[in-house]
């Protein structure tokens, strides 16, 4: 009898987190739909992973890379090469799946007849002891499926792909961060998105959370990123006005405070004035 496909690919990229990475897979594992691999890609860590080598060589569903550091993005896509799933999921090594994740996924990728598409569920974000669900915005009936990944941003560990599509697009390596973000809006430009309404992760807010930090520095980065993301060609043709020019307006006002507080107070206020910039453009784009 022959064996059946392996039908999703869980790849997590982990740097230097040996223990965060083991509450992963144990989320992994008891999943109740059964049919998948799960990819570790270790980007270059100095830490002692020898505990997930030892049980990658006796689990089959299992395997582990080592490869030098680069970060998340050639990590994640040096996943996707050696992927053999019909569906490729992500899993961050600080964030967790509950148990039917994949059950809810499979569902609604048969409800969908396996159209080749980006299919998400929601998230609760999990703060120490507090867990939440994520909320995000209402969109109208008819909505562009571009409209529907700026409206609401949503995590790398909600979202599968088709292996097909995302060998096509893969991540981009000189996106500073939102890579995923980034990855999702050139999808959506050409391929629909299908969405559940179930809570199937959690996102996990720490210290050591990639998006944290020096706060003038995320910003910038951010602010490099967005603009990045707004080049994609036909993007701008196909968004709002409101999403890509908000969005630039708060980074920069964000930037700016954060500036003021370090008492930088020229870098402030051209920071101010750029974010005042769009907000007109804003302002005369929604007039229109």
């Amino acid at each position: 009898m022959a064996e059946e496909p392996i039908f999703f690919s869980i790849i997590i990229p982990t740097y230097n987190r040996p223990g965060l990475v083991r509450r992963a897979l144990k989320s992994v594992y008891v999943q109740s739909f059964k049919n998948y691999e799960v990819l570790v890609i270790n980007d270059g860590s100095n830490a002692d992973y020898s505990s997930v080598e030892q049980e990658a060589s006796h689990l089959e569903k299992l395997r582990y890379f080592y490869k030098e550091n680069s970060g998340p993005s050639t990590t994640r896509n040096h996943g996707i090469d050696n992927a053999k799933g019909k569906f490729i999921c992500f899993l961050d090594d600080d964030d967790e799946y509950l148990e039917d994740h994949l059950l809810v996924l499979h569902r609604l990728i048969e409800k969908n007849k396996y159209e080749k598409g980006l299919y998400k569920t929601l998230t609760y974000l999990k703060t120490g002891e507090e867990i939440k669900k994520q909320v995000f915005a209402g969109l109208p009936e008819g909505a562009k499926v571009i409209e529907r990944v700026f409206a609401n941003i949503f995590g790398t560990c909600n979202v599968c792909i088709s292996a097909e599509i995302v060998e096509e697009y893969k991540f981009r390596a000189e996106i500073p961060v939102s890579e995923d973000f980034d990855l999702w809006a050139r999808i959506a430009l050409n391929h629909p998105l299908f969405e559940s309404d179930e809570y199937t992760t959690i996102y996990n807010f720490h210290g050591s959370n990639t998006s944290l930090g020096d706060e003038e520095m995320s910003q910038k980065k951010h602010i490099i990123a967005f603009k990045q993301i707004f080049a994609i060609p036909g993007l701008k043709n196909e968004l709002p006005i409101k999403y890509w020019s908000g969005i630039l307006q708060r980074r920069y006002l964000w930037l700016s405070r954060e500036q003021r507080r370090k008492k930088k107070i020229i870098s402030a206020i051209a920071s101010r004035a750029i974010s005042l910039y769009y907000k007109l453009i804003l302002n005369l784009g929604t007039k229109k």
